[in-house]
This record gives structure tokens, C-alpha cells and sequence, in this order.
């Protein structure tokens, strides 16, 4: 493929163009390296997936070539399994794999094409390129962040410098230039371009298929599996071993010379030591002396002022108790004025009720009045009742006189009986329908106050089933809350992420560690107090503790991220005393139901929630009871109910308590407690609320029912107030018309008689009329007697608050006499504390005088002392005066036989003597540390090493032998290997057929059939060389076409097993399709353009 050519005017870089080993350094390579190095191949062909050659990373895709021997401009695309390139001689198809070796680091006179890579330039230009495109996709990518899905492997060659590597990234960019790095690449996609066998040459390939011997062929055998630089390893290993022990045993001499040289410069130095350290010591004593004196005079300057020290503290604390008795007198006189305030504020409540009471009584006059009143008039219409009565009965008697017994008055008689009858009917009916009226009405109300009834029963109902769902609920999350105990501390919104707060949190760090949530470090010992405790410290159990004030700004910014909102305390770390503000022993504190692992926590809730002094007491009545008592260190009660919730008790110093109602908590628990007491708990509210569901539910049924009833009852009176009213129009019909038959039979006597009838219908309208009266008058009483009893229960209502706020003035009054006594006493002490000040006082005058004189004795002395020794010497423990002169006497005595034995020499001059000496032997001695050690390890790589080569060898004989009896069976051919690495020598042993006793040297086979073999021997090396990448040049040219294209299959066949092997095969001649299959997938075929001739002249 013709390109136009790269830009070659670039400056050649050679920076990076390989590393050099540091001097001195072996470099002894394992001799399992190699067997290390085919089992990873194949592990990465195993790994590797097959099905998508193209995806798969290591393969050459181009190789492009610019001025490269007979190449002006070639680019070759190459396929991921096996490339065949084809072309007349002299068209430059060697040249492909002399670039690719080139290219890829491989040294020129390995390609047999040049003394070195300047010859491998195009005949006429000054520089050439050469560049590999390598891909890298998939699991076995080499970096893939740095280079992407290519490599880019470019080799600049210049007539006038050594040249360039540049390794670049799929985009053109040059990541490294480095040789080291090409090596790694290379490494890792198993490509060998030093391994001959890898890459077949023409000349190669032409020695190892017809002109070697066995000699040459078991060369060309370690050639091909490396067995021949492990060989070299070995002999240069043995080499450095002999070399390491000569040099190992000329430095053991020069080290024993040097100990000697040391040992006397060493006694040398200690004799001067013992001088120097004679004048020290004589320093040293004589200063023990001198600084002696000042200690003691110091000391009683001292004792002087920490007596005065001693007296000030206790005149501080003096002076501190009279500062406390000035405030606590103040306080007291203040707690006298609050107290006197309380009382006139009592008395002016009680005055205030005095006047209601009067005004009550004031109110009430009017309605004596009004009672007595009314009782006269009730007096007057019974009288005027009486009399009525009386005046009927005589008229009754003298209507009776006038009527005879005649026919005309039975007559009329039946009639008028017939008319009081029908009356008689008339007027019960009426009775009846009045009755019947006020059942109505009755009913109809009770109808009503059943609906309400019903309703509100039903809807206790609804809320009864509500909480029992509720309780399930909480009982389903209380279960789960072990797998996100963290969401219980959250104060914030739905979106709060609390869980990844503590991951952030646990992780950062701080000045001084916060502590938090505070509800960690809290267990519940009694679960009884479970919901009320969590709800009364809810917000306190979420918060967090701050030490200093930069970790809280942090921990809130950590917290804002987190869209939490819970509270972050600042407190020191300091630990307060609280045991002198507990409660009597009798009363259980909240303090005592909580187990508090972190003391600052328990500063933390003790201060703000006041916890030491908040007692439980299980009985609202009883925590009442309580706390109107105000027992000492108290400042509130926590009662429980029945719902999960409870109740705050205080009180206030008037005696009137305030109660507030703490509702359940609904969250999971935050405190630890024991979970299945936690859940047997709100098992049991459970239970409870669906024994209440239950009643609440029999309850609407039993108002369903009763309702019901009543309605029935209704609808039948009604019936009946319907039959009555028909009654009622029949009789009034029937007295009307017997009324209208008396009044056309008129008899003589009948107006006498009309007359007393209509004076007895008067006194029956009086006697109506009283009765009428007599109703109104007793409703008028009973209303009268109903305001009486009002009044009286206002007034006795007044009269317990007034004695109530007597009995809370006599309380103040006590209150305020025991904080006089209190404020008598204070004032008293006051006094005395004044006096014993001034005695202080003069004490310390007098001490100070004393310390003034010895601060000028120790001046003195310390002048004396500092001429020994600047700094303070402390005097020896166990030692007296006398012993300390008697180590002087001897210490002069020594100094002066040191000093006449060694003259004028110095003890500096001695010790650079004596550090260069013993500098010298530790470095001759690490020297031969080294070389010991490095002598140890070439002996035991030397040992180790030819067992290890023996088993690489035998295993590489092995598995060649099988493979080559394989492919020889591709061809119905027999046959065996013989190598012996004794003698170095290897041979084939091949039979046309498949009878083994037939087998014979390959000498006696045909052309083809020699050539076949050697093919197949090849083929079997390949199988286990562990090279991805495989090249022959020319291995064709003396096969028929028969042998030949079996060949090819047989090659095929064995790198199609070799799923991740690449390969490029080159021939003169044209290929066929009875040769190889062109439509195959994994076969790509590249012809040459053929050479152009130059014509003469």
C-alpha cells in the first residue's frame, strides 16, 4: 500500500533510549524464568478471549516504513491471526520482517541484513522511520489510561546519530521514549524479536530446514527455547563466584591489619580519657561543693516563701469565703425581698377574693328577697284554690235541686252523660297525645344523642385501629433497626444522609476528636422508661461534642453536606463534680436508669438536661404528692401513663404545681437498651390498643343496636299518634253534634240552670287559673333555690382559695425566717474572717524581711559556685561533705601521673587519631560484609541453578517431542525426536507410514517429504515458545505442491489452536486456493508490487 511519507525533518530525540545498570551490579537471572515465562503465555491465551480477534490486545495491525532499504513509502495492513505476504524476489518482502524486528528493538545483525541499523537506511536518503501500530483493547490492555485502544511503536534511523524511540498513544501523542518502557510492552504481549524462532529470517529458516545437522539443529533447538542464554547465565555466574572469593579473601587481610592499627590508637585514646575525665570530675566535685551552700540557702528562701505563699492562699480563701458571704448575704436578702413580694402578692390575691365573696352574697340578697316573696304568693293562690273548690261543690248541689226526673230530663240527662263521656274520651286522648308528644320528643333526643354517640364511637374506633396499625409498624422497624440503627440520629429532612455522614465522619480528622451522636455512648437499664426517656431526650441523644471551636465548624460543615441539622455542643474537657447536687438515696434519677459510657457525655446531659437531678416515679399522683414537698435537689418529676407517653411534674414556690404532658416517642429507640424487652413492650402497647379497638368496637355495635331500637320505637309512635288524631276528630265531631241536640231542647228551668252551669264553668276557669298560677309560682321557687345553691358553692369554691393562699403565706413566712437566720450567720462569719487577715498580715511582713537577707547570702555563694561549673550540680544521694573532699584528694592525684607520662599531647589530637582509625575498620569491615554476602548468594544461585536448568530442559524436550509426533500425524507419518543434551545433539526419526519400526533418519525421505518434517519440527517448537507473534521467511522454496499445501494445512492447523498467536508468512510463490481457504476469517493475504527494473541507457 503506497502513502505518502511522514515528516522526517523532526530533531532526533535519544533521550530515554534505555537505562544503564549502576556499577557493580550483577544481574543474575533465574533459570526458571523462562518455564515461568510459557506458563503465563499460556495462561493468557486461556484468558484471552478467542471470538473477537479483533478486540484483542497485543497484535500488529500496520507496519508502516518510510527510505527503509528497497521501501520508498509501504504501509501493511496486518490481521490478528495469520498473514500471508506474497511477491516476486526483489520486491522486498524480507524487508517486512527486517522492519518489524527493527522497530520493535531487535538488534540489526540478527536480521542478517546489515552490520547495524545505519545500513538498513535506503540507499541515497540520510534518515528513514519505521512505525508499528499495535493494538490494545480488551482485559490484556497494557495501560490502556495512558496509550487508549493503539500503540504506536516509532523508530527514527539517522545516517549521522544513533536515532530515536518514540512510543506514542492512539492519538498521535508521545508518551514515552523510554527503552525500558518497549521492553514492558513487548513483555506483557509475549512478543520475542531476539528469539530467532520467533521470527525465521531467510537465512534462519533456510539453515534450519536444509542444511543443518543434528549438531546445528539441537543448537537451533536451545536457540528457539532460550535454553542458550540460560547456558551462558550459568557459565558467567561461575565466573563471577571464583573472581567474588579471591577478592574475599584479600580483604579479609586488610581487615585483621586495620584491627590491629585500631586496638593501639584505642588505648592510646583511653589513657587521655581517663585524663580529660579526671579534670572534669575534679570540676565536677569542687562545683558539688560550692552549689551545695547555695541549695541549702536557697532552700530556707524557699521554706521562707512558700510560708508566705501558704498564708497568702489562706488569706485568698479568706478573702474569697467573705466575697461568697457578701453574695450569698445579697442572695439572701434578695430570696427576703422576693419572698416579701410573694406574700403581699398572696395578700392581695386573698383580698381580692374577699371581695368576691361579698359581691357573691351582694347578688344574692336579691334573690332572698324574691324567694320570700314568691312563697307569700304561693300561700295566697292555694287559699284562693280552696275557695274555689267550695263555691263548685254548692253550685253542683243546688243545679241538682232544680233538675226533676221527668222523660224530657232522662232524655237529656243520657244526653249530657253521652256529651261528659265523649269529653271524657276527648280530653284522655288529649292526655294521651301530650304523652305521646313528650316520647316523641324524648325519643327524637335520644335519637340524636345516639347518632353523636355512634359517631364519636366509631371514630374512637378508627383511631383505636390507627394506633394498633402505628404500634405494628413501630414494632416491624424496631426489628429492622439493627441493619440502619444510623437513621434514628438523623435531624434533618428525607433526604438526610446520615450513614454517609459517619463514614465521612469516622474518616476526617480533627484538632481534638469530637464526640457523637451522644446516644452511642447511653444504654437504658430499665426499658420500661424507654419511650418517655427517648422523647424527653430526643434532641439531647442526636447531638454531637465539640473540644475546640474549629473542629465544631468543621463537624457543621460535614453535617450541612449531609443535609443534617443536628446540634453540635462546644465544651471543654475539663470534668465538673456534680455529686453534691444529687438527690436523697430514696429517689431514682434519670442519672441512675441511664449507663453512660463516656464521662463527657454524662457532663454534657447532666448540664443541659439537668438528668442527676430529674427523679422517675412511675404514678402521675405519687410524683405529685412528691414534688409538692420540694425535696432538696429536685428540680422535676417524670411520671409514665398508660399510652407510651407521660407527664413533666414541677412546681413553683407558691405551692402550684405545672404539669406538661410528654407524648409518646414514635422513632427508633436511640439510646441502646435490651431490643426484645423494647419489642415485648411495644408487643404489650399493642396488645393493649387492640383490647381497646376491641371495646370500641363492641361499644358502636352496642349504640348500632340501640339506635336501631329507638328508631323502631319512633316509627311506632307515630303509628299511634296517627290512630289518636283520627280518634280525637271523631269524638270532636260527636260532642258537637250532641252539644248542638241540647241546645234546641230547651226546657222552662234551663236558664236558672244555665246560669249556675256558667258560674260553675267560672270557678273551674279560677281553680285552672290557680293551678297555672301555683305551677309558675314553684318553678319560680325551685329557680330561686337553684341560685342559692350556686352561690353557696362559689362561695365555698372563694373560701378553700383563701385558705389555700393562707396556708401558702404561712409557708413564705416560715421561708422567710430560716433565710434570716441563714443571713445572720453569714454576716457573722464575715466578720471573723476580717479579723484573722490582719494577723496574716504581719506574718508575711515578717517573713519577707527574712528572705531579703538570704537572697544576698545566696548571691554571695553563687558567685563562688558558677566558677566551677555555670550550671546548677545537684549533690549526689548517699554521698557526705567529707566523702566528696576525699574523691577531690584523689582525682589531683591522678591528673598529675597522666600528665608526667604523656607529656604535651593533646586529648583532641589523640581522638582524630582514633576516629579516623575506627572509621577506616568499619568501612574495610561493611566492605567485606558485602562482599560476603554477594560471594553466598552467587554460591547459591550456582547451586540451586543446575538442577532447575536440568528440569527447564527435560520439560522443554517433552513437550517438543509430543508436539512434533502430532503434527506428523496430520500426515499419516510416524515419528520420534532424538535429543540428547549430552552430546547436544538432535534428530528425526520419521516413517512415511503409521508403522513405527519403519522409522528412519530423514535423509532418506524425499524432498518434500523432508521438508514436511522439518516444517512439522518447527511447528512443534512454536507450539511452545510462548511467542504471540510468529514469523517465517520463505519456508517453501524446495516443496513441491503437493508437500507444500500439506504443509500449509498442517501449519495452519497447529496456529489456529494457538487462539492468541499472530503470524506472517513469506513466499515467492503465487498461493492458490488448493493451497489455503481466502474466504477463511482468519487468513489475510498481501501481495507485493512487483520490482521495478531499470532500463540501460
Amino acid at each position: 500500500m503506497e502513502r505518502d511519507p511522514p515528516e522526517l525533518g523532526d530533531s532526533v530525540n535519544n533521550e530515554g533510549s534505555g537505562s544503564a545498570t549502576p556499577d557493580g551490579e550483577i544481574d543474575i537471572p533465574s533459570v526458571g524464568d523462562h518455564l515461568r515465562e510459557l506458563i503465563e503465555s499460556e495462561r493468557l491465551e486461556a484468558e484471552e478471549p478467542a471470538d473477537d480477534d479483533a478486540e484483542r490486545a497485543g497484535y500488529i495491525k500496520r507496519i508502516d516504513m518510510v527510505n527503509f532499504m528497497c521501501h520508498d513509502n509501504l504501509t501493511i495492513e496486518f490481521g490478528p491471526r495469520m498473514n500471508f505476504i506474497t511477491g516476486k524476489n526483489g520486491s522486498g518482502k524480507s524487508t517486512v520482517l527486517t522492519a518489524l524486528t527493527t522497530c520493535l528493538g531487535g538488534k540489526a545483525s540478527s536480521t542478517n541484513r546489515g552490520s547495524s541499523v545505519k545500513s538498513l537506511i535506503k540507499e541515497g536518503k540520510s534518515r528513514a522511520l519505521i512505525r508499528a501500530t499495535i493494538a490494545n483493547k480488551g482485559a490484556m490492555a497494557y495501560d490502556h489510561n495512558r496509550f487508549g485502544d493503539v500503540i504506536q511503536i516509532e523508530r527514527r534511523l539517522d545516517a549521522d546519530s544513533s536515532g530515536s524511540y518514540k512510543i506514542m498513544n492512539s492519538s498521535g501523542k508521545v508518551v514515552s521514549s523510554s527503552k525500558e518502557e518497549l521492553r514492558k510492552i513487548l513483555s506483557i504481549f509475549s512478543i520475542f524479536v531476539d528469539n530467532p524462532f520467533a521470527i525465521l529470517t531467510q537465512d534462519t529458516a533456510r539453515s534450519f530446514l536444509t542444511e543443518s545437522n543434528a549438531e546445528s539443529k539441537y543448537q537451533h533447538f536451545k536457540r528457539a527455547m532460550t535454553m542458550d542464554k540460560i547456558e551462558n547465565y550459568r557459565e558467567g555466574l561461575g565466573e563471577s563466584l571464583v573472581q567474588q572469593k579471591q577478592k574475599l579473601a584479600g580483604q579479609k587481610e586488610i581487615v585483621n591489619e586495620m584491627k590491629a592499627k585500631a586496638k593501639e590508637v584505642e588505648n592510646k585514646f583511653n589513657s587521655f580519657k581517663k585524663l580529660d575525665s579526671a579534670e572534669k570530675d575534679l570540676r565536677y566535685w569542687n562545683a558539688i561543693l560550692e552549689w551545695n551552700k547555695v541549695f541549702e540557702t536557697e532552700s530556707k528562701v524557699s521554706a521562707a516563701e512558700s510560708t508566705i505563699d501558704e498564708i497568702q492562699k489562706e488569706i485568698e480563701n479568706i478573702r474569697r469565703q467573705c466575697d461568697d458571704h457578701e453574695g450569698i448575704s445579697a442572695q439572701k436578702q434578695t430570696e427576703i425581698d422576693q419572698v416579701q413580694v410573694e406574700v403581699n402578692q398572696v395578700n392581695d390575691t386573698i383580698a381580692k377574693l374577699n371581695e368576691e365573696i361579698n359581691s357573691i352574697k351582694d347578688g344574692n340578697r336579691s334573690n332572698m328577697e324574691t324567694t320570700k316573696s314568691l312563697k307569700a304568693e304561693k300561700a295566697n293562690i292555694v287559699q284562693s284554690k280552696e275557695q274555689s273548690k267550695r263555691q263548685i261543690v254548692e253550685l253542683e248541689r243546688e243545679k241538682a235541686k232544680l233538675l226533676d226526673t221527668s222523660g224530657f230530663e232522662a232524655a237529656r240527662r243520657q244526653k249530657h252523660e253521652q256529651l261528659d263521656r265523649a269529653r271524657s274520651q276527648l280530653e284522655k286522648l288529649a292526655s294521651e297525645s301530650e304523652n305521646d308528644e313528650q316520647n316523641k320528643s324524648s325519643l327524637s333526643h335520644k335519637e340524636q344523642q345516639l347518632e353523636e354517640r355512634l359517631q364519636s364511637a366509631q371514630d374512637q374506633q378508627r383511631k383505636a385501629e390507627a394506633r394498633v396499625q402505628q404500634e405494628r409498624a413501630r414494632w416491624k422497624e424496631l426489628q429492622g433497626s439493627q441493619t440502619n440503627a444510623w437513621s434514628t440520629y438523623a435531624e434533618g429532612g428525607r433526604d438526610a444522609d446520615f450513614k454517609g455522614f459517619m463514614a465521612h465522619f469516622e474518616k476526617t480528622n480533627f484538632q481534638d476528636s469530637p464526640i457523637g451522636p451522644i446516644g452511642r455512648y447511653v444504654t437504658l437499664k430499665d426499658p420500661a422508661w424507654s419511650s418517655v426517656l427517648e422523647q424527653t431526650l430526643k434532641r439531647a441523644t442526636s447531638t454531637f461534642i465539640a473540644f475546640c471551636q474549629e473542629d465544631r465548624d468543621r463537624l457543621r460543615s460535614l453535617l450541612r453536606q449531609h443535609r443534617l441539622r443536628n446540634p453540635v455542643l462546644l465544651r471543654s474537657r475539663e470534668l465538673f463534680s456534680f455529686e453534691q447536687g444529687l438527690p436523697s438515696r430514696e429517689f431514682t434519677t434519670v442519672l441512675d436508669v441511664l449507663d453512660i459510657s463516656n464521662e463527657y457525655v454524662k457532663r454534657a446531659l447532666i448540664d443541659a438536661n439537668r438528668i442527676e437531678q430529674t427523679i422517675l416515679i412511675a404514678e402521675r399522683s405519687k410524683g405529685a404528692d412528691v414534688m409538692k414537698k420540694h425535696p432538696e435537689n429536685v428540680r422535676t418529676c417524670i411520671a409514665r401513663d398508660q399510652k407510651g407517653g407521660g407527664y413533666n411534674i414541677g412546681s413553683t414556690t407558691v405551692g402550684v404545681q405545672k404539669t406538661a404532658p410528654i407524648q409518646p416517642f414514635r422513632l427508633l429507640p436511640r439510646m441502646s437498651s435490651d431490643n426484645s424487652a423494647v419489642l415485648r413492650q411495644v408487643e404489650e402497647e399493642v396488645k393493649r390498643l387492640q383490647s381497646e379497638a376491641k371495646t370500641a368496637l363492641e361499644r358502636t355495635s352496642s349504640l348500632g343496636r340501640e339506635l336501631r331500637e329507638t328508631q323502631q320505637q319512633l316509627r311506632k309512635l307515630n303509628n299511634t299518634t296517627h290512630h289518636r288524631q283520627s280518634e280525637t276528630q271523631r269524638l270532636e265531631r260527636r260532642i258537637a253534634e250532641l252539644t248542638e241536640e241540647l241546645e234546641d231542647s230547651q226546657d222552662p228551668g234551663d236558664d236558672q240552670i244555665n246560669d249556675i252551669n256558667a258560674r260553675i264553668e267560672k270557678c273551674k276557669d279560677d281553680l285552672a287559673s290557680y293551678e297555672k298560677q301555683l305551677e309558675d309560682n314553684l318553678a319560680e321557687l325551685i329557680e330561686c333555690e337553684e341560685k342559692k345553691r350556686q352561690v353557696d358553692n362559689e362561695i365555698s369554691v372563694v373560701w378553700s382559695k383563701v385558705k389555700e393562699k393562707e396556708d401558702a403565706i404561712k409557708e413564705l413566712q416560715k421561708q422567710e425566717t430560716a433565710i434570716r437566720r441563714e443571713k445572720q450567720q453569714i454576716d457573722k462569719n464575715k466578720d471573723n474572717s476580717i479579723t484573722i487577715i490582719a494577723g496574716h498580715d504581719k506574718k508575711i511582713e515578717k517573713n519577707r524581711q527574712e528572705i531579703a537577707r538570704l537572697q544576698q547570702q545566696v548571691k554571695v555563694q553563687m558567685e563562688r559556685a558558677q566558677a566551677f561549673s555555670e550550671d546548677r550540680v545537684e549533690f549526689p544521694s548517699g554521698l557526705s561533705v567529707e566523702n566528696i573532699r576525699d574523691k577531690i584528694r584523689k582525682i589531683t592525684s591522678l591528673r598529675d601521673q597522666i600528665q608526667e607520662r604523656y607529656g604535651d599531647t593533646t586529648l583532641s589530637q589523640v581522638y582524630e587519631e582514633y576516629l579516623q582509625v575506627q572509621t577506616e575498620c568499619m568501612e574495610l569491615k561493611k566492605e567485606y560484609k558485602r562482599l560476603y554476602s554477594l560471594y553466598k548468594a552467587l554460591e547459591r544461585g550456582m547451586k540451586s541453578r543446575t538442577p532447575a536448568y536440568k528440569t527447564v530442559l527435560g520439560s522443554a524436550i517433552g513437550v517438543v517431542k509430543a508436539s512434533f509426533s502430532a503434527n506428523l500425524n496430520q500426515r499419516g507419518f510416524s515419528g520420534s525426536l532424538l535429543i540428547d543434551p549430552n552430546t547436544e545433539a538432535l534428530s528425526l526419526q520419521v516413517a512415511p507410514g503409521s508403522d513405527k519400526s519403519k522409522e528412519q533418519d530423514t535423509s532418506t525421505l524425499s524432498g518434500g517429504e523432508k521438508s514436511f518434517s522439518q516444517i512439522a519440527l518447527l511447528a512443534a517448537m512454536w507450539m511452545n515458545i510462548g511467542s504471540r507473534l510468529l514469523a517465517l521467511d520463505e519456508f517453501d522454496v524446495f516443496m513441491d505442491k503437493v508437500n507444500r499445501r500439506i504443509s500449509l494445512n498442517m501449519v495452519i492447523d497447529v496456529l489456529r489452536n494457538l487462539t492468541s498467536t499472530q503470524s506472517i508468512f513469506i513466499t515467492p510463490q503465487e498461493l492458490e486456493t488448493s493451497d489455503i481457504d481466502f474466504d477463511a476469517p482468519d487468513i489475510n493475504l498481501f501481495r507485493m508490487s512487483d520490482p521495478e527494473r531499470r532500463v540501460a541507457g
